[in-house]
């Protein structure tokens, strides 16, 4: 059966709750939280501890409860036997064994005796792992002399295995047991043989011969065959609830409907909520458990503030220092998604001091890790990028400790290193990190893989970025080439605010070169019947392919590009519908190219709606270029009035972000003043011939003044 991480808490727990008030066995329960592994498994089956008592008696006693509880620590019993068992028949075939004697001595109530006498050639399975021994005498001693009868009968069991029937596993575990000189060997549960005879002999033990069965035996055939066509080839939890329904235990059967419920996360909030009102028959784990999903599901939803309460309560109710951290963890995560940074340390810090204040044995190292690549996002994020990088590099020396080498999940934190070194500059680094992606990358997934060309991707603008343009565009191309990539992917790396630096960055290479490489990848996304690209990624680009083709001289297309652009933004409903400033950049790019049609009817509209875009982002800087624009088109088409409102319109933009006496202003005073000045010597109205003097002075003196105060400042 599956299990999950919250399985060995829920384990624990449950074992400190039963033996609250036993010291001994606590410390005992403490040491196996801390240092528990599961290739010990069999080590701590075969010691007297609470592990080997308690799970024995609840297969003893059919009390699936506790053994559903021991579920995880069952598994690992059960896959370290089966490891152990191909190593045995290797040492049995090369000494050409077939057939092993062990023993077991125990102690047994009369009344069972009673029903093995009965039940000579019977079939008897064992209900628990079964420890026995190839050593007969040491058998003996655990099977006493008879002397506690009436209560317990003294009982030898010897049993002959054919290795050859065998279907189940079982192993030499000496090297493996916590009592290493008693030549164990451990029987799995479930294990059949036939009771061949029972004889007392001196009247103080009860010798019992069984031998193995062949499976393959008709009625023990159907009946596995039977349980297996139930339970199917791989058990899982929907199934043991199948079993429980048809033994009649519907109690049982709900109860485990509920924590499979929550475990697959399938019910709704209120559903988590109503089971949480039931309190008096969840354990502490669970209600941890309904808690984190519960929270978890409000994240998803967009309702933080409850999400927080709920792991809030988590934090509260669980006794469990690494779940504690998990919960500060999340916390300030969902602080990260709102973009309260601070804040997310603050929750991030809580969450590493809990985990440094544990023994270095009983931290989550893949916790702790997550941690700090929670910390390294969040200083991105607050555009620290050496502390980013510092912390997932202590992420990445955690997951190196405690993952093999060439682990799957090392991949993306590789990436994500090298986007960071990236970010500082650190050329060199990135290509390192993203060689050491690529070559993970190719060892799980498939040399065409999209996330494999993005990383080729990334590698060609580095390169580009060092001026090494051959490798840059060796790398594009092959990106390119993996059929299933776009240049959706390509246009991944950049964000509407560094569109200016990706131009600037094409302007690197050959342009024809990168035109034909982004034509061959739009055209295979526009073709692609995958769901991607969004309507806002094709938008990028077409701003890009746009400029690309402006570059090239063809600006029929460039505009029919960025035009098709501004249509796809407006029918996306996402994050570019309302960048106003990357509409108004696209427009200002199309204005600029009917300037250079001569189409200047057009330009002037296009110049317009970037100015409206403009004044819906506040952008007063670039809202004044575009007025200055229209005023140049407006004066060589000999429009000297309109001229005059634009340059003003560009002045008043431009005072918004600077004072009257800036040294940026003096190119528009003088602009200014020249047109008030061609409009003087032109009119020949008086009353006006007066105001434009004044006006004609007024700008041109204040340019003046600016020239004047700014040369003074640089006098030594």
């Amino acid at each position: 059966m599956e299990y999950g991480n919250n399985d060995k808490a829920d384990m624990i727990e449950q074992c400190r709750s039963y033996y609250a008030d036993n010291e001994s066995v606590l410390k005992n329960i403490d040491e196996f939280d801390q240092c528990y592994k599961s290739e010990n498994a069999i080590s701590w089956y075969t010691r007297n501890s609470f592990v080997f008592r308690l799970l024995n008696k609840a297969f003893r006693t059919e009390n699936i409860d506790i053994v559903f509880i021991f579920r995880f620590f069952v598994k690992d019993l059960y896959k370290q036997l089966k490891v152990l068992h191909e190593d045995f028949l290797k040492i049995l075939q090369e000494s050409e064994v077939s057939n092993i004697i062990v023993y077991r001595g125990q102690f047994m109530v009369s009344n069972e005796l009673q029903l093995l006498k009965e039940n000579i050639n019977g079939l008897v399975s064992m209900n628990t792992f079964v420890s026995t021994s190839m050593d007969k005498e040491v058998a003996e001693i655990y099977a006493g002399d008879g002397s506690r009868r009436p209560q317990f009968e003294s009982v030898l069991f010897e049993i002959n295995i054919d290795m050859t029937i065998l279907t189940k596993p079982l192993a030499n575990i000496q090297e493996h047991s916590y009592f290493k000189d008693e030549n164990e060997i451990l029987l799995p549960v479930g294990s059949q043989f036939q009771i061949m005879s029972i004889e007392n002999i001196n009247n103080n033990i009860w010798y019992i011969h069984l031998i193995s069965v062949n499976e393959t035996d008709t009625k023990i055939k159907k009946l596995n065959y039977y349980l297996k066509d139930a339970i199917g080839d791989e058990p899982t939890m929907k199934k043991f609830i199948y079993i429980l329904e048809l033994m009649g235990d519907v109690a049982k059967a709900e109860r485990y409907k509920t924590l499979l419920q929550i475990e697959n996360s399938e019910a709704t909030i209120e559903e988590l909520e109503e089971m949480l009102r039931d309190t008096d028959s969840l354990n502490n784990n669970t209600c941890t458990i309904l808690f984190d999903k519960i929270a978890e599901k409000y994240f998803r939803s967009g309702d933080y503030s409850s999400a927080i309460t709920n792991y809030q309560k988590l934090i509260e109710l669980t006794l469990d220092k690494n779940v504690k951290a998990y919960g500060y963890q999340q916390i300030g995560e969902i602080f990260n998604e709102k973009k309260d940074y601070h804040e997310a340390l603050e929750y991030y810090q809580m969450s590493r001091t809990i985990l440094f204040g544990l023994e270095t044995e009983a931290i989550n190292k893949r916790l702790l890790a997550d941690l700090f690549l929670g910390i390294s996002e969040t200083f991105h994020n607050l555009s620290d990028y050496k502390s980013a990088l510092d912390n997932a590099e202590l992420a990445l020396e955690i997951i190196h400790n405690h993952l093999p080498s060439g682990h799957p999940d090392i991949l993306t934190v590789y990436v994500w290193i090298g986007d960071l070194n990236k970010k500082n500059a650190n050329y060199q680094a990135t290509l390192i990190y993203y060689n050491k992606a690529v070559e993970l990358a190719l060892l799980y997934l498939p040399p065409d893989s999209t996330y494999v060309a993005k990383i080729y991707a990334s590698m060609a603008f580095v390169y580009a970025k060092l001026d090494d343009k051959d490798q840059a565009l060796t790398l594009l191309k092959k990106a390119v080439d993996i059929p299933l990539f776009s240049s959706t992917y390509l246009t991944s790396y950049f964000r509407p605010k560094d569109l200016s630096d990706t131009l600037r960055l094409i302007d690197k290479f050959n342009i024809d070169d990168v035109l034909d490489l982004y034509e061959k990848s739009y055209e295979i996304s526009r073709k692609s019947r995958q769901p991607f690209p969004r309507k806002a990624n094709s938008a990028l680009d077409c701003i890009i392919l746009g400029s690309l083709y402006f570059r090239r001289g063809n600006y029929e297309a460039a505009i029919r590009t960025y035009e098709k652009a501004l249509i796809l933004m407006e029918q996306d409903d996402k994050s570019l519908f309302n960048n106003y400033d990357l509409k108004a950049q696209i427009y200002y790019f199309i204005a600029n190219l009917y300037c250079k049609q001569d189409d200047e009817s057009r330009a002037l509209i296009n110049f317009f709606k970037a100015i409206e875009m403009y004044t819906c982002s506040q952008n007063f800087k670039e809202m004044a270029v575009c007025y200055i624009k229209r005023a140049q088109i407006f004066y060589s088409l000999n429009n000297i009035e309109e001229a005059l409102i634009n340059y003003e319109n560009a002045l008043h933009s431009k005072l918004q972000i600077f004072t009257e006496n800036d040294i940026d202003l003096i190119d528009l005073y003088i602009e200014i003043g020249s047109i008030y000045f061609l409009i003087l010597t032109t009119s020949t109205i008086e009353i006006k011939i007066d105001f434009y003097c004044q006006m004609t002075a007024k700008y041109l003196e204040k340019a003046a003044e600016i020239y004047t105060n700014s040369s003074i400042s640089f006098i030594p």
